[in-house]
């Protein structure tokens, strides 16, 4: 029991953070279904624009709450992970990126990056009776990146029963209206 409200009271203070922290730059990205309602370990992945500026931004706001510990893990240059525990238990991870090199697929990735960040999209949201909100991709950069995600990890699934989800109109849009960053037309 205690353990569940640890877990609430860690939900509320990230949600918190990302209200109080409007002006940086950032985006919930592949948006998990049940949110804001995540399961225990799930994680939160971020596109930031300034990788240091955001964890240092974390850490000096979670360095004033009780109970939580922060684990830092630097993957590469541009993708840390902020792990949240309790006691040792791995409640929540906030997985950071500052670029989308890696996605082969992708044309301009800086430049694409940019636009993201210029077109999120504040998503209101509703957890134990206070509202929040967090930026997150507009429509079609959130089908974008849950496409090049797929095209790298076929294996997520969950990507391309999103992807199938989506309109073909919509997809022949984005095809049409972003071709200067995907070098091949988004398909499935």
């Amino acid at each position: 029991m205690f353990k569940k409200i640890i877990q609430i009271y860690l939900l509320k203070e990230i949600y918190n953070f990302f209200v109080e922290n409007q002006n940086i730059s950032y985006v919930l990205i592949k948006k998990n279904s049940n949110f804001p309602n995540l399961k225990t370990g799930s994680d939160l992945d971020l596109l930031v624009d300034d990788l240091s500026l955001f964890v240092k931004t974390v850490e000096d706001y979670f360095s004033k709450k009780i109970l939580i510990n922060i684990n830092k893990l630097e993957k590469s240059e541009t993708n840390i992970n902020l792990d949240f525990y309790y006691r040792k238990n791995l409640l929540y991870k906030l997985d950071l990126v500052s670029n989308l090199n890696n996605f082969k697929h992708l044309n301009h990735p800086s430049k694409f990056l940019d636009h993201i960040f210029q077109n999120y999209i504040l998503f209101s949201y509703k957890f134990f009776n206070r509202n929040y909100s967090i930026k997150i991709p507009s429509e079609s950069n959130d089908i974008i990146i849950r496409y090049l995600e797929f095209k790298k990890y076929p294996e997520k699934l969950h990507h391309y029963y999103f992807l199938k989800s989506k309109d073909s109109i919509l997809i022949s849009e984005i095809n049409r209206d972003y071709k200067e960053y995907l070098n091949e037309s988004i398909s499935f």
